[in-house]
């Protein structure tokens, strides 16, 4: 796993560099205890149905095998990341909804505990909908004219 040692400086290639491996790690199916160094304490996961909690519980929903909110279509996704303190890191995936209407967003804050990264906070927002092109709103319709 990518980690980065007292020596590497924290910076916004290095974070992402990081979620990507851990993330491929996660889509390809690796044994939970390969990911679970990757977890800060108190590690909290935020999906649009439920919130895990630390390691314990990270493994039982890994284990279930509902991890599709975090690498569906993630070959399709759209990164942003950025240090937000010698120790701290944000990034922000945006990824194409199941059924390509809308996006879904992923912010991820990273951590060096120890000398390591690891992963303090991931929280997934349900699919944002595209609005459908439709008739116009009232107010931008012309009022009639009348003789």
């Amino acid at each position: 796993m990518t980690s980065s040692g007292s020596a590497v400086r924290l910076t916004a290639t290095v974070a992402e560099a990081f979620v990507k491996d851990w993330l491929g790690r996660l889509a390809a199916g690796a044994p939970a205890e390969e990911l679970l160094p990757a977890l800060a304490n108190g590690m909290r996961l935020e999906l649009p149905t439920e919130i895990v909690r630390g390691s314990a519980e990270f493994r039982a929903w890994y284990e279930s095998g509902r991890h599709g909110p975090l690498t569906d279509r993630l070959t399709e996704a759209s990164w942003e990341a950025g240090v937000t303190s010698p120790v701290h890191a944000q990034l922000t995936l945006t990824v194409p909804a199941g059924d390509g209407t809308g996006t879904c967003r992923q912010e991820w804050w990273v951590v060096r505990q120890n000398g390591v990264l690891r992963v303090r906070t991931i929280v997934v927002t349900a699919p944002v909908t595209r609005p459908a092109a439709g008739p116009a709103p009232a107010s931008s319709v012309a009022e009639p004219a009348y003789a």
